[in-house]
């Protein structure tokens, strides 16, 4: 309990206490009737206190958001509303033990057109941008705009949410890295589609101005041939990814958006870091 509660607490029952003398009720009977309200007051006020603790951690998760947003050179770039969804996962995900790789950010913006940069790797421990890149989407995601996803198996479409990402490997399309989709009913399909991040020659500024858009692939995130492999090594072994679209849907049932435990779980782990 904090100083001013124990103050709040002790001011009310010593009014309380004046009120009965000058009632001139028994002397038993004030000892009694304070002993009542100090029960009262000891399960009232912790519960008070720790309420007020909740709202001055959500003010600082968000102050402490809004800096990371700042420092990691994403304004203009990224609207802050979509990174702070991010973080939201992102500790959301550690709280629940699931992300071996700490401090890497991936997120992928797909309400901006394909001819745009829109995928971010935020080095957090820094902070800074560590990467931004042309990335494309599913053929029956859209054409220019992303307009459609699934979670479905031969969907040839892009799925949105958090994922993991897995290990590296050489595949069709050369180094390419896993991703394990974590969330039921958006993107938990995602190896099963053999869902991955990989580079192709249609993922070009070449390609754009030749067609207007970048090319699509089967519902992988692919970039472009020289920034793969730099891309994928960064962000490798168990690190977050996050892909947004603006979908109702998605922002009412994702169980990752929860801004209250995330606030909490980077809360525990400042108290941590300050005890070393």
């Amino acid at each position: 309990m904090s100083a001013n509660h124990l103050r709040i607490k002790t001011k009310y029952i010593r009014t309380t206490i004046s009120r009965l003398e000058g009632a001139k009720l028994s002397h038993r009977l004030a000892i009694e009737f304070t002993a009542v309200l100090i029960l009262l007051a000891s399960s009232i006020w912790p519960a008070l206190a720790t309420k007020g603790q909740g709202t001055e951690v959500l003010k600082e998760f968000e102050n402490r958001v809004r800096e990371l947003h700042r420092q990691s050179g994403l304004v203009g770039k990224l609207e802050e509303r979509i990174f702070d969804l991010a973080i939201r996962g992102y500790y959301n995900l550690k709280g629940r033990a699931l992300l071996p790789a700490d401090g890497t950010l991936t997120i992928i913006d797909y309400t901006k057109p394909s001819t745009e940069e829109r995928l971010y790797v935020i080095d957090l421990g820094m902070p800074r941008l560590a990467f931004q890149s042309l990335v494309s989407h599913g053929r029956n995601t859209g054409s220019n705009y992303a307009k459609r996803f699934s979670n479905k198996p031969g969907s040839l479409t892009s799925s949105i949410g958090f994922f993991v990402t897995g290990r590296t490997y050489i595949g069709q399309h050369g180094y390419a890295l896993k991703l394990k989709g974590v969330e039921p009913k958006f993107n938990d399909n995602a190896e099963k589609r053999y869902i991955v991040i990989h580079a192709a020659d249609y993922v070009s500024r070449a390609f754009i101005k030749k067609h207007g858009r970048l090319g699509r692939s089967w519902g992988c995130p692919v970039l472009p041939v020289p920034f793969a492999r730099p891309i994928i090594e960064a962000i490798k072994d168990g690190s977050c990814l996050f892909i947004y679209f603006d979908d109702a849907d998605y922002m009412r049932n994702s169980e990752y958006l929860d801004q209250k435990s995330a606030a909490q779980q980077w809360h525990a782990e400042n108290e941590n870091r300050s005890k070393f």
